[in-house]
C-alpha cells in the first residue's frame, strides 16, 4: 500500500474529477442565490474567470437573458420550496455577448430538514436546440413532400398489410377515400387481384431489399385492372416492421408501347409483301409493258397505262430530274440510274417512286428501258418521322434534367448528357475517357460495381436500379438514384446505358422522416400543450387526449375519455342541443382550421382561459376534431397588465408637465419618441422633432463639443450610472437660449437601448434662486445689523458697570489723597493714621485696577469677535469663539434673570469653516433660548455644550416655555415667528438652517416639549 492520501490532495483530485465533468458544476447559497463555488471549466464554456463570477453576488442573475430571467427566477423559487431536484432550460449571456442554452440540473443540499445549500451542473445544450428547431423544420417539409408528390406512397404494416399513411396521389391512383384506407389492408380493400400476386411480391422482398421497378397489376375502386411500377422497402418505425411502397401508374405508357408495336409490324408487313412495278419503255418514254403491279400501286389496269408518256404521271417538279436520269441512260447505255420521284394515281394522288433504271434497248428480247419501280411513299414518310423523332430524341437527351451516360463493358465513360453539368459541375468532355468511378464517391465502388457486373452479366435489356452518391466537381456529395441498363448488343448504342437523377432532398427528406414519425408519439404525449382527439359527431366524444390536456382539466386520462368536448366549456348547454351543434360542426368543416380563444371548466369548477386551434382531419376512416389548446391565464394577466402600464404610460406621457422624449442610445442619439410639452419647450412640434438628433437643441459650441468627443464620453457615463442628472442650455427652434433640467434613464425597449430624457424649463427657476439669493443677502445683512445692535447694547452695558465702579475708585481715592494731604505736619495724626490712609488708598486703587482690567478683557473679546466675524474660512477654536459670542449676549441674559452657562469640553474642539457663520448661528440659537425662558415663574436657564469631534455637535438647552408639534413644524420657515410685535423678524432660525446647510454642510434639529424646554441640535461635519 502507499502513503495515505492527505486532505488537500484528496481536494486537488477532486477539483480534477469536477473540471473532467462536460459542464459548469457550482454551488450556491440557497437564501441569496449568491455563488459560493464555481467549477474551472466556467472560463473556456462562457468567457468568465471564476474569480469574477464570485466577486459579484448577483453575478448569475445579471448574465440571464432578459427573456428568461423572470421565469427562471420564479421556477426556481417553486422549486427550492418542494425541497427535490430539479432543472431549468434557459439562455446565459457569454463574455462575447453571445447567448447560450443551458441545461442546468439542480439539487438541494438537506441537512437536518434545513435547505443549506443548492449544487447543480450548467451543460451547454445550445446544439441540441439549434437541431431540434432543424428537425422541426425539415419534418414540416417532409409532410408537404409526402403529400404533394406525385406518385402514390403508403405507408403499411409489413405482417398485416394495414395501411398507416397514404398520400393524396395514392388515394388518387387506387379511387379509394384516405378514411377508406387507413386502418384497412390492400387485400382487404380488393385492390390486390389475388394473394397469391401479393405473396409472390412479399416472397421477392425477402430475398431482395429493396424491391424496386416491379410491374403489377392492380384493382381500382371501381373494377379497372391498372398497370403499375412497385418499389418496396422494409422500414423499421419503434418496435414496428413496415413497408414503404412507392406506386406509379404505367398504363398510358404501356398502351403507347403496344400502338407503336403494332404500327410497326404492320409497316413490315406491307414492306415484306409489296412487290415491285416493272415497265419497260421505249427510246422516247412511251410505255411498252406495265406489270401487274400497277393495279395495286396506283388502281389502274395495266393495259390503260401502256402507250402513254411516262411524263403523263410524273410530277411536273420532279420531270427534269426523270428527262435527265433518261438522257444519261441513252447517253450511257452501260449505266443504272436509280430515280426517286413522285407518280399519280388514277384518283389523281400523288405516290413516291423509287426506280431503278438500265437501258436495254440493246437486248433484242427487251428492246426498251427497263424501270423497277417500288412505292416509297411510306418510306419517304417514315424517313420524316425517324428523322424528326431522332431530333425529339437528340433534343430530350441534351436538354433532360436526368443524367444520361453510355459506358463501355469495363466501366469507360464513352456519352455523357450535357446536364452532367449543372448537377455535378463537369464539363461532358472532362469526363469522356475516364472511368465512371472518378465521380462516385469511394465509399459507394463497391456497390456499383457489383450492381454492374450483374447487368453486364446479364441478358440485353437487363437494368437494375440503385441509390449512390455522386462526387461533385470541389468534393461536394450528392444522392443520386440510377438505372443502369444493358445495351452492348445494341449496334446504335453498344454500351452500358445509366440513366441517374439528384435524389439529394428525397434521400435526406426520407431519413429525416422517418426519425420525425419516431418521435411523433413522444411529441403527442409529452407535448406541453393539451392535445384532444374528438370523435366528429353529435355529442363530441372525447377519443383521446395527452397528459397535458389531463393535468390542465382535473381529470385522468381515463376519466377524460368518458367525457365530452363540451364537458370542458363553460356555458355547454347552449350547445348541447342538435341544432347548435349541427351548426358548430358545419363552421367547422367551413374552416377547416379554426383558431380562437375560450374559457375551459376544471373538475373543480374552476375556469381558466385557453387559446385553442381546432382542426378537422380523417382518421381510420372517420372524421376527427383536432383540438390542441394550452392555459393562457399567465398570459391574459401579462396582457392586461400591459394594456394597463401602457395606457398608464401613454396617460402620462401626454399629461406630463415635463417634456418627455425617448431618444435612441446608439448612433447619432435620434428623437424616436417625445410628448407635446417637450416640443413647444423647444418651439417645434413633435413631428418635427422625432427623427433628429438630440444635438439640434444644444447651442452651438456644446453642439461641436458633443460631436467631436463628447459623445463616447456621454455614453460611458450613462451607461455606468443609468441614471443622470444636470443642467444644461437649450436652444429654441428660433434662436433663443434658455436652461433646462435634464433627468436621463438608460432603458431597454424592444430589445434596444434607449434613453428616457424628462426635461423641464427652468427659466423661471433661475430667476426666482437670483431673487431669493438677493433676499438672503439682504435677510444677511438686517441681521448683521440685528446683531451689531445687541453687540453695542452688550458693549455699553458690559463697560458702564465697570466704568461706573472705577469712577468710584477713582472718588475715594481722591478723597484718601486729600487727607493724607491735609494730616501732613499736624501732630494729632500719626504714623498709623498714615498708614492706614495709604492702605484705604492702596486697596481703593487694586480695586481700580480690577475693574480697569474687566473693561480691557471685554474690549479684548469683542475684538476677537469682531475679527472672526469678518468673514473666510480658517481653522478656529470652537469653545475660545463660543466664550466671547456668549460673553456679548451675557447681558441680554442677565437683564432676563436667565443663567447662561457653557459647558467646557474635555478636549479642545477646533473646526474648519467661516467663523462668522459659526458666531450667526450660536448667537441666534442662544438669543431664541433667553427669550424662551422670559416670562415664567421658574429661573430661567440656558446651557452650550459642544459634544464629539467630528463630526461636531453644538447643543444649546434652554428650559423655557417650549413648543407644540404644530409650531415645531414651521419654525425654520421663513417669516414665521412666535415672539411679539417688534421683537423678531422669523428670519434668524430660516438663516441658521441655510448657513448649517449651505456653508458647513451640516444639518440642525430640534426636540422640544411644551412648559418642559426646547433642545437645538447642529451638527457640524468636518471637511475632507
Amino acid at each position: 500500500m502507499g502513503d495515505p492520501v492527505t486532505p488537500e490532495e484528496r481536494v486537488v483530485r477532486l477539483a480534477g474529477l469536477i473540471d473532467l465533468i462536460d459542464g459548469v458544476v457550482w454551488e450556491a447559497d440557497p437564501a441569496t442565490l449568491t455563488t459560493t463555488y464555481i467549477s474551472g471549466r466556467l472560463e473556456q464554456m462562457f468567457g468568465f474567470s471564476p474569480e469574477l463570477w464570485l466577486s459579484d453576488p448577483q453575478f448569475w442573475e445579471g448574465r440571464l437573458h432578459p427573456e428568461d430571467r423572470e421565469r427562471v427566477l420564479s421556477e426556481t423559487a417553486q422549486a427550492m420550496a418542494l425541497g427535490q431536484p430539479f432543472r431549468l432550460e434557459y439562455r446565459l449571456i457569454t463574455a462575447s455577448g453571445a447567448a447560450i442554452w443551458l441545461r442546468d440540473v439542480i439539487t438541494p443540499m438537506i441537512e437536518n430538514g434545513q435547505l443549506v445549500a443548492l449544487g447543480g451542473v450548467m451543460i451547454d445544450i445550445t446544439a441540441q436546440r439549434e437541431a431540434e428547431l432543424a428537425t422541426s423544420n425539415l419534418r414540416e417539409r417532409l409532410a408537404k413532400v409526402f403529400e404533394a408528390s406525385p406518385v402514390g406512397i403508403s405507408l403499411s404494416v409489413t405482417q398485416t398489410g394495414e395501411l398507416l399513411e397514404v398520400n393524396r396521389a395514392f388515394e388518387q391512383l387506387t379511387g379509394f377515400d384516405r378514411s377508406d384506407l387507413l386502418g384497412h389492408s390492400l387485400m382487404e380493400l380488393g385492390v390486390w387481384p389475388s394473394a397469391e400476386a401479393r405473396l409472390r411480391l412479399m416472397t421477392d422482398l425477402a430475398s431482395q431489399q429493396p424491391l424496386r421497378d416491379r410491374q403489377v397489376q392492380l384493382h381500382h375502386r371501381s373494377g379497372r385492372l391498372l398497370d403499375v411500377l412497385v418499389t418496396y422497402e422494409q422500414v423499421e418505425i419503434g418496435p414496428q416492421r413496415c413497408l414503404l411502397a412507392i406506386i406509379q401508374d404505367i398504363g398510358e405508357r404501356l398502351r403507347a408501347e403496344s400502338q407503336v408495336r403494332h404500327a410497326e409490324e404492320r409497316f413490315r408487313g406491307l414492306v415484306q409483301n409489296s412487290a415491285d412495278m416493272v415497265t419497260v419503255l421505249n427510246a422516247d418514254g412511251y410505255y411498252l409493258y406495265v406489270s401487274p403491279a400497277v393495279k395495286r400501286l396506283h388502281d389502274v389496269e395495266p393495259e390503260a397505262v401502256m402507250g402513254l408518256h411516262v411524263s403523263r404521271h410524273v410530277h411536273r417538279d420532279d420531270w427534269p430530274a426523270v428527262q435527265a436520269d433518261l438522257d444519261a441512260l441513252m447517253a450511257n447505255p452501260q449505266e443504272v440510274r436509280v430515280s426517286t420521284y413522285r407518280q399519280r394515281d388514277s384518283q389523281g394522288r400523288w405516290w413516291w417512286i423509287e426506280t431503278t433504271s438500265s437501258n436495254q434497248l440493246h437486248d433484242p428480247a427487251v428492246r426498251g428501258i427497263v424501270c423497277n419501280s417500288r412505292d416509297i411513299t411510306d418510306r419517304r414518310e417514315s424517313e420524316a418521322r425517324l428523322a424528326a423523332s431522332e431530333g425529339r430524341f437528340r433534343s430530350l437527351v441534351q436538354n433532360a434534367s436526368d443524367l444520361i451516360t453510355v459506358v463501355d463493358h469495363q466501366g469507360v465513360v464513352r456519352y455523357e448528357s450535357p446536364s452532367v453539368t449543372p448537377l455535378l459541375g463537369f464539363s461532358p468532355d472532362e469526363l469522356v475517357g475516364q472511368h465512371v468511378f472518378r465521380t462516385v464517391d469511394a465509399a459507394d465502388h463497391r456497390q456499383i460495381a457489383e450492381v454492374f457486373a450483374r447487368v453486364v452479366a446479364g441478358e440485353e435489356g437487363h437494368a437494375e436500379r440503385t441509390t449512390f452518391r455522386a462526387l461533385r466537381q470541389g468534393g461536394e456529395v450528392r444522392w443520386m438514384e440510377g438505372v443502369v441498363t444493358n445495351l452492348l448488343a445494341n449496334p446504335h448504342i453498344a454500351g452500358v446505358v445509366i440513366n441517374s437523377r439528384d435524389v439529394t432532398e428525397r434521400k435526406l427528406a426520407e431519413d429525416a422522416l422517418d426519425s420525425s414519425r419516431r418521435t411523433l408519439e413522444a411529441l403527442f404525449d409529452h407535448s406541453p400543450d393539451a392535445i384532444v382527439m374528438v370523435d366528429f359527431v353529435l355529442g363530441m366524444p372525447i377519443v383521446r387526449c395527452n397528459r397535458a390536456a389531463a393535468d390542465m382539466a382535473g381529470y385522468s386520462q381515463d376519466q377524460m375519455l368518458q367525457l365530452s368536448i363540451f364537458d370542458l366549456l363553460t356555458g355547454s348547454g347552449e350547445v348541447r342541443d342538435q341544432q347548435a351543434q349541427d351548426e358548430f360542426m358545419h363552421r367547422v368543416r367551413e374552416r377547416g382550421t379554426w383558431r380562437f380563444d375560450t374559457v375551459h371548466v376544471r373538475r373543480d369548477g374552476s375556469l381558466y382561459p385557453v387559446e385553442t386551434h381546432l382542426t378537422l382531419i380523417r382518421l381510420e376512416g372517420r372524421e376527427v376534431l383536432l383540438s390542441i389548446y394550452r392555459d393562457i391565464t399567465e398570459r391574459r394577466a401579462a396582457q392586461d397588465a400591459l394594456t394597463a402600464s401602457q395606457q398608464t404610460f401613454q396617460g402620462l406621457f401626454e399629461s406630463s408637465p415635463d417634456g418627455i422624449m425617448l431618444i435612441e442610445f446608439d448612433g447619432e442619439m435620434p428623437i424616436v419618441q417625445c410628448n407635446t410639452v417637450a416640443a413647444a419647450m423647444n418651439g417645434y412640434t413633435p413631428e418635427e422633432l422625432i427623427g433628429h438628433s438630440t444635438l439640434v437643441m444644444l447651442p452651438e459650441a456644446q453642439r461641436l463639443e458633443a460631436e467631436a468627443s463628447g459623445s463616447a464620453a456621454f455614453r460611458e457615463m450613462v451607461q455606468g450610472q443609468e441614471h443622470v442628472w444636470f443642467e444644461c442650455d437649450h436652444v429654441r427652434k428660433d434662436g433663443s437660449v434658455f436652461p433646462v433640467e435634464v433627468h436621463l434613464t438608460l432603458i431597454q425597449v424592444g430589445g434596444r437601448r434607449m434613453m428616457l430624457s424628462v426635461e423641464r424649463d427652468i427659466t423661471e427657476r433661475r430667476a426666482a434662486e437670483a431673487a431669493l439669493a438677493a433676499s438672503q443677502q439682504q435677510v444677511l445683512s438686517s441681521e448683521r445689523l440685528a446683531s451689531l445692535g445687541r453687540l453695542t447694547a452688550g458693549l455699553a452695558h458690559e463697560i458702564n458697570t465697570p466704568l461706573a465702579a472705577t469712577m468710584n475708585c477713582h472718588r475715594v481715592l481722591q478723597t484718601l489723597l486729600g487727607e493724607y494731604q491735609q494730616s501732613i505736619g499736624n501732630p494729632e495724626v500719626t504714623d498709623a493714621d498714615h498708614r492706614e490712609i495709604a492702605a484705604e488708598a492702596l486697596g481703593a486703587l487694586q480695586e481700580a485696577g480690577k475693574t480697569t482690567a474687566r473693561i480691557g478683557e471685554f474690549i479684548r473679546q469683542m475684538r476677537g469677535h469682531t475679527r472672526d466675524s469678518a468673514g473666510g474660512i480658517a481653522v478656529f477654536d470652537v469653545f475660545r469663539l463660543a466664550s466671547d459670542t456668549l460673553a456679548m449676549v451675557a447681558h441680554e441674559a442677565r437683564s432676563a434673570s436667565v443663567a447662561l452657562e457653557l459647558e467646557r469640553p474635555h478636549s479642545a474642539v477646533t473646526l474648519t469653516g467661516d467663523p462668522g457663520r459659526f458666531t450667526q448661528v450660536l448667537t441666534n440659537l442662544v438669543i431664541n433660548a433667553i427669550h424662551a425662558c422670559e416670562d415664567q415663574p421658574r429661573r430661567g436657564r440656558v446651557l452650550v455644550r459642544l459634544l464629539g469631534t467630528d463630526p461636531l455637535q453644538l447643543e444649546v438647552e434652554d428650559n423655557g416655555h417650549g413648543m407644540s408639534s404644530e409650531v415645531m413644524g414651521r419654525i425654520f420657515q421663513p417669516m414665521f415667528t412666535t415672539k411679539g410685535v417688534g421683537r423678531g423678524t422669523g428670519l434668524g432660525l430660516s438663516i441658521v438652517r441655510d448657513i448649517m446647510e449651505g456653508q458647513f454642510g451640516g444639518t440642525i434639529s430640534v426636540v422640544s416639549q411644551p412648559g418642559h424646554g426646547t433642545t437645538f441640535t447642529a451638527v457640524f461635519p468636518q471637511p475632507s
